[in-house]
């Protein structure tokens, strides 16, 4: 995109909690989310992530309570 400079685009996996405040994923049961050429960070208890078209950008917040875990790579 004009005007905006992303260094640093990634893949994203994401294995989400069903029941955010089941410790474990277990009982509740998990599934997974993919992103592709996108950034992220985390702030305070939220991992945000935005996917980089050609035209836009497209962000979501996710609370951390939520993922069970995350796989991160170029």
């Amino acid at each position: 995109m004009e005007g905006i400079e992303y260094k640093n685009l990634y893949n994203i996996s994401l294995i989400m909690k069903n029941d955010p405040y089941d410790d474990d994923g277990f009982d509740s049961g998990t599934y997974k989310v993919d992103y592709e050429k996108c950034f992220y960070r985390i702030l305070g208890n939220y991992f945000i992530i935005e996917v980089v078209s050609e035209k836009e950008i497209v962000g979501q917040i996710i609370e951390m309570k939520k993922i069970k875990s995350y796989k991160i790579w170029q």
